[in-house]
């Protein structure tokens, strides 16, 4: 199911949105979908945190990324609630 991958080794972002950290690609994907079985998250990102992205994928309607928060917590989250940290 992944379209397209791509490797940011480690790179800084920062939270735009308050965004939810999944243990899968699909559970953030499929965050908040209505014909699906809510997951819990494994954590959250607040707004203004940064967040190392280890690489992200596209799939057919979600980009997700692979991240680290502060926190050392791994899991993924959608990057369109993330921008590069200046």
């Amino acid at each position: 199911m992944v379209a397209y991958e791509f490797y940011l080794g480690g790179r800084v972002v920062v939270a735009d949105n308050r965004a939810n950290v999944f243990d899968t690609e699909y559970a953030a994907a499929y965050e908040g979908a209505l014909n699906r079985v809510p997951v819990s998250p494994l954590t959250s990102i607040e707004i203004g945190e940064q967040v190392a992205v280890i690489w992200d994928t596209y799939g057919k309607g979600y980009w997700a990324c692979y991240v680290r928060t502060s926190k050392g917590v791994r899991g993924w989250a959608l990057c369109t609630s993330l921008k590069m940290a200046v």
